[in-house]
């Protein structure tokens, strides 16, 4: 970590607003955000991505500076993905976050999965589960059905 805060400190942007860049990158660091270094399962990098947003969520920090830190915890393959994407737009562009979550999500989360996740989350019944498992299982599952459950009486 003190090797990133000081590459983040001697950027070529001294002052006041590097400073602020790197503490808010200390905020996000001791929230002990995952590393995604890729998996054979996609869910897995559904998961990853929404435990950064909720860690992100923790700090203050501006739009841009999400996708930094965020970047900063792909390794491997997902981190080459990165370097590629961020290649094939002009060197001074700023990621958003929308920008950043939807191409993750377009190239480690093939939209068959979401659709099959779907599916399922529409076919869940209770069965002979009692009620919490039931519960614990339909909250997990409608993250991929979101605009099922947007209002208490869609739910």
């Amino acid at each position: 970590m003190a090797h990133i805060v000081y590459q983040m400190d001697n950027a070529g942007n001294h002052g006041p607003r590097a400073e602020t860049q790197v503490n808010r990158f200390r905020d996000f660091f001791r929230t002990n955000p995952p590393i995604f270094r890729g998996s054979k399962d996609p869910l897995d990098a559904d998961f990853w991505l929404n435990v950064i947003e909720e860690k992100l969520g923790l700090i203050e920090c501006e739009p841009h500076e999400k996708v930094l830190f965020a970047a900063h915890q792909l390794h491997d393959a997902p981190r080459a993905w990165w370097r590629n994407f961020k290649a094939s737009h002009p060197a001074n562009h700023r990621f958003t976050w929308e920008e950043f979550r939807t191409a993750f999500r377009s190239f480690h989360i093939p939209k068959g999965i979401m659709d099959i996740k779907k599916k399922e989350f529409l076919n869940l019944t209770q069965g002979n589960r009692d009620v919490m498992a039931y519960v614990n299982i339909f909250n997990t599952l409608s993250q991929y059905a979101p605009e099922e459950v947007a209002t208490d009486a869609k739910k």
